[in-house]
């Protein structure tokens, strides 16, 4: 994959004097395929992937959200911020799952279908806290949203 910085393999540390620990910085899939291969190659090498998402009006072939969200689930990665590029275009930042992180019913019911296709890399089936973590999901409370009030 052309344009991503080379980076020590393994992740960082988190302390002060290892430095931010390392970033693939901005990037534009066409396809699915491409951000596959990307995780293939780099998902032990950094702690950040902005993917970037054209808007539908501009007609340039761009991977889906949904199709991201699952990738990164396969390489034990998830989906967190959103942000504005600009005027066609948008990014999502992807880090790598925390350790006893809260999963969401949905993703928990994605990583299964993922399983049985076939498509979970060994760095995922690690992350993933196994199916009986749905039961769990369907008995508790549902998070609190955040509201905005307004002004």
């Amino acid at each position: 994959m052309s344009g991503v910085p080379e980076a020590p393999r393994g992740r960082t540390g988190s302390s002060a004097s290892d430095g931010p620990p390392p970033s693939a910085g901005l990037h534009f899939f066409p396809t699915a395929t491409h951000l596959r291969t990307w995780y293939e190659e780099n998902h032990d090498r950094f702690d950040e992937l902005w993917v970037g998402y054209y808007k539908k009006g501009t007609g340039l072939p761009t991977v889906s959200i949904a199709e991201s969200i699952d990738q990164a689930l396969c390489f034990g990665w998830i989906d967190g911020l959103k942000r504005s590029v600009d005027d066609k275009s948008y990014k999502v930042r992807f880090t790598p799952r925390r350790r006893r992180s809260r999963w969401s019913e949905r993703n928990l019911k994605r990583m299964e279908l993922l399983i049985e296709a076939g498509q979970v890399a060994e760095a995922g089936l690690a992350a993933y806290p196994g199916p009986e973590a749905l039961k769990e999901v369907a008995g508790r409370p549902p998070r609190p949203r955040a509201c905005r009030l307004g002004g």
